[in-house]
């Protein structure tokens, strides 16, 4: 990804496919996490964590 003008790379260990999701923002407590852009939840009932790279850095 790229931050600004520099190029950042994330490892990721393993990938699960790909998903259609509607992303629903944190709220009350966990609004104030910065590392996460928000929750999905998934078919089978599990939520799923939105990761915010940009935060992360």
């Amino acid at each position: 990804m790229r931050l600004g003008s520099e190029s950042i790379g994330l490892l990721v260990d393993n990938f699960h496919g790909t998903s259609d999701i509607i992303l629903k923002p944190l709220e009350g407590v966990l609004a104030g996490i910065t590392g996460f852009a928000g929750t999905a939840l998934m078919g089978d009932g599990s939520v799923l964590m939105i990761l915010n790279p940009k935060e992360l850095v």
